[in-house]
C-alpha cells in the first residue's frame, strides 16, 4: 500500500466503527491521525473522520470498505505502542468465562 507522504500506517480495519475507535483513541492521546479508505488497487484516499460512520439501513447488507489510519512518521513508534497497550488493556478487561 502506498502511504501518504511522511506518514506511517498504524492500523487497518474493515469496519467503520473499528477504525473510528482507533482514530479517536490516537487523537485523544495527542497524536495527529490521518484517516483513509483503501481502494481496490490498495491506494489510500484520505477522508474526514466525521464522514465515515454510517448507520445500516434496514436489512441492507453492510458494504465493507477497508480503512487505514496513518500518523506522521515521527509519531509512529509511540502511536503503535499506544495501540498495543490499548489492545492488552481490552483483553485484560474482558469478562472471564464461567
Amino acid at each position: 500500500m502506498e502511504d501518504p507522504t511522511g506518514t506511517r500506517l498504524v492500523a487497518e480495519e474493515q469496519r467503520e466503527e473499528d477504525v473510528a475507535l482507533v482514530y479517536d483513541l490516537l487523537e485523544s492521546g495527542g497524536f495527529h491521525p490521518i484517516l483513509a479508505w483503501v481502494d481496490d488497487g490498495g491506494r489510500p484516499h484520505t477522508v474526514n473522520r466525521e464522514a465515515i460512520v454510517t448507520r445500516a439501513a434496514g436489512l441492507l447488507p453492510q458494504v465493507v470498505t477497508p480503512f487505514a489510519v496513518y500518523v506522521p512518521e515521527d509519531e509512529g513508534d509511540e502511536a503503535e505502542q499506544l495501540l498495543r497497550d490499548a489492545g492488552r488493556a481490552a483483553i485484560r478487561n474482558e469478562p472471564s468465562a464461567s
